[in-house]
């Protein structure tokens, strides 16, 4: 774990998601490739935010997740990513 905000009071998960990546970003001065959360962050201009700063997929499961982008389970960007990278997928 890299990062963790523990807000004040019962705070919403998708109002957050930004401001985590942002703080293990200052504290490790690397931005993530790839950004995976449950659908509690599920929050689209979050993500296109974080797409417009440099993260190369921003998944994020459950529901309200596939809804923002618009992938069903197991044909996101992540299992197909692994699809064309992975050497284990031509067996």
């Amino acid at each position: 774990m890299s990062a963790l905000i523990v807000p004040r009071g019962n705070a919403a998960d998708n109002g957050q998601l930004v401001d985590v990546v942002l703080d293990h970003w200052d504290r490790t001065q690397v931005l993530p490739g790839l950004v995976s959360s449950d659908d509690g962050y599920s929050d689209q201009s979050a993500r296109e935010d974080l797409l417009a700063a440099g993260v190369k997929v921003v998944s994020i499961s459950g529901a309200r997740g596939k809804k923002i982008t618009g992938t069903k389970s197991g044909t996101g960007p992540i299992t197909a990513r692994r699809e064309t990278t992975d050497p284990r997928s031509s067996r």
